[in-house]
């Protein structure tokens, strides 16, 4: 029994990982493929909709559950030809890490590290979380990096260019304000 289950679980992430290298495989029962998803990364099961406003935008409704998922990064050379987008309304969690050039509106929660344009909302990981901007909270273990807060960062390691907010953990650092330990706060 137990060489079955290991045999599945190889199985498995081979599959993912296959998926991962090729293109997005979303399932979404709601909602048209748009020739877009061919620049993602992805193995996700979005319980809920999908749908495109512009030709390059995507944007996920409801629950997004998955391994991976990875949109075009800010400083992709082939943003010349497309400049891709990817947004989630309502939560979007991800075993091992969120990539996404785009607009996170709820929850974020990754088991590694989560990089995101912006988020409004809650992002939550285990190791790592970096934001342009962030209204809102944002937590994990390991170190939390923003441009602009208007909220919270809760970590070992916060950094931030612009705090309008509270940081807590080990080290603070508010390049507009002060570095602290502990508890930093600007309003």
């Amino acid at each position: 029994m137990n060489g079955l289950l290991r045999l599945t679980i190889v199985a498995l992430v081979a599959v993912a990982t296959s998926y991962l290298h090729a293109s997005c495989l979303t399932l979404c029962p709601l909602g048209e493929r748009p020739e877009t998803l061919d620049t993602h990364a992805c193995f996700s099961l979005c319980l809920g909709a999908r749908t495109t406003s512009e030709k390059d935008h995507i944007a996920y409704h409801g629950l997004t559950l998955g391994l991976a998922h990875a949109s075009m990064p800010d400083n992709d050379i082939m943003r010349m030809f497309r400049n891709e987008s990817c947004d989630f309304n309502g939560a979007t969690i991800q075993l091992l890490s969120q990539l996404n050039h785009g607009t996170v509106r709820g929850l974020s929660l990754t088991g590694l590290v989560a990089i995101q344009r912006s988020i409004r909302g809650v992002q939550l990981s285990g190791l790592a979380n970096d934001a342009r901007d962030l209204n809102g909270l944002q937590m994990a273990i390991g170190i939390n990096m923003a441009q602009e807060i208007c909220g919270v960062q809760i970590g070992l390691l916060n950094v931030t260019s612009k705090l309008t907010g509270v940081q807590i953990g080990l080290l603070n650092v508010n390049r507009a304000g002060l570095t602290l330990p502990l508890l930093n706060a600007s309003f």
